[in-house]
């Protein structure tokens, strides 16, 4: 396709966006000041979905997708710097440039092998299977990724410089990761359990039936992602405290692994779907894994993750078979779908209260101060 020839190389040119943009991000990270990250998001993603749009109606083709990127980036990267007001001084320190290569080269490595892998299954199914398949294989991931990516950077954005503060401290450290799981665990897992239970009615609707074949693989990676969740707090721990090179041999096992998984599914599975529920496997290991790694480094031990999740994860599960049941009332989908999110949505948040779950009134918490907030200062 010669048409990916000058789209990638144009598509590169957004390495230099990116590399400002990460430096600004640390900053604002390691200050905890997120809310510049919303009005950067906000500005970015409104002014290139202008561009997008009005050169996607006017012909251009793929290079609409390319515009709406590199602008998004763009702006993002202006606005962080306007309003966070760092000033770069372009100036090489080696006692700076050193202590940082030997901290994230591990990470950079970890990275690159993580990302190879996630690009290649897809061209795998494609060669193993039809065109269909990957189709199906694609579409059904897109979502259930979008989700859990959305909560899992939301959240780990805020761990990693908290960590980083008490990184010293092995128990102040331990009681943020069982605190980190347990409220993202209140989050992640209803909203996988539920995306799961409704995928049927979900796909019809939104995608038109013509798309259903995916429903099997969309319910896989609902699990798949719920469980890769547990290994970003262990992840993002391992980073704060210094230790990238437990990163790095975590990825190394952890590919490993799923490398033979994916062989074996590859050389005894005739379908496609075998392919999907492999990561599923993968990810289950990786828990393992990480949690093995993270046992030495912090004392955090299995019995903790099952009492920081446990619960959560049997509220989440109870949701979704009712969930799930109410999609078979004879009804059409485009009634059933939203009842399901009302009483899933409800009986989780009235479970959570009767139960007094510590997660839910930490997060009922947060919103009645901010409501409270709001309220002095319209009175004022």
């Amino acid at each position: 396709m010669p048409i990916l020839i000058p789209v990638m190389r144009v598509m590169g040119l957004g390495f230099f966006v990116y590399m400002t943009k990460s430096v600004v991000n640390a900053k604002i990270s390691r200050n905890m000041q997120f809310k510049k990250f919303f009005f950067a998001t906000i500005g970015g993603t409104i002014m290139s979905a202008v561009v997008g749009v009005w050169m996607a109606l006017n012909g251009f083709g793929p290079w609409a997708l390319v515009a709406q990127q590199l602008t998004n980036a763009v702006i993002d990267t202006i606005i962080l710097l306007i309003i966070s007001k760092i000033k770069f001084v372009f100036v090489i320190s080696k006692q700076r440039l050193i202590p940082l290569i030997k901290y994230s080269w591990k990470l950079f490595v970890s990275s690159v092998i993580s990302n190879v892998f996630i690009e290649v299954k897809p061209l795998i199914v494609g060669l193993q299977y039809t065109p269909n398949d990957l189709a199906y294989y694609n579409k059904a991931e897109n979502y259930p990724r979008v989700i859990a990516t959305s909560i899992d950077s939301t959240l780990s954005s805020v761990l990693l410089p908290v960590i980083k503060e008490v990184q010293d401290e092995k128990e102040k450290v331990l009681r943020i990761i069982r605190r980190f799981f347990s409220l993202s665990s209140y989050l992640i897992f209803p909203a996988m359990f539920g995306f799961a239970a409704i995928s049927t009615q979900f796909v019809s609707v939104v995608l038109t039936d013509k798309w259903l074949p995916s429903v099997p693989y969309l319910v896989a990676f609902c699990y798949t992602y719920m469980l890769e969740f547990l290994t970003l707090g262990t992840n993002q721990t391992l980073k704060a405290i210094g230790r990238t090179d437990l990163v790095l041999k975590i990825e190394l096992a952890k590919k490993a692994i799923a490398l033979l998984i994916i062989l074996l599914v590859v050389l005894l599975a005739e379908n496609p779907i075998f392919f999907a529920y492999a990561g599923m496997v993968c990810a289950l290991c990786s828990v393992f894994i990480e949690t093995m790694i993270v046992r030495k480094a912090i004392d955090y031990k299995y019995r903790y993750l099952i009492k920081d999740i446990g619960f959560n994860f049997m509220l989440s599960a109870i949701m979704f078979a009712g969930v799930y049941c109410i999609g078979f009332i004879p009804l059409n989908n485009y009634a059933l779908l939203p009842m399901q999110i009302v009483v899933g949505g409800l009986f989780y948040a009235i479970a959570s209260a009767l139960t007094n779950n510590e997660s839910f009134k930490y997060y009922l918490n947060i919103l009645q101060t901010r409501f409270k907030k709001k309220k002095l200062s319209e009175g004022n």
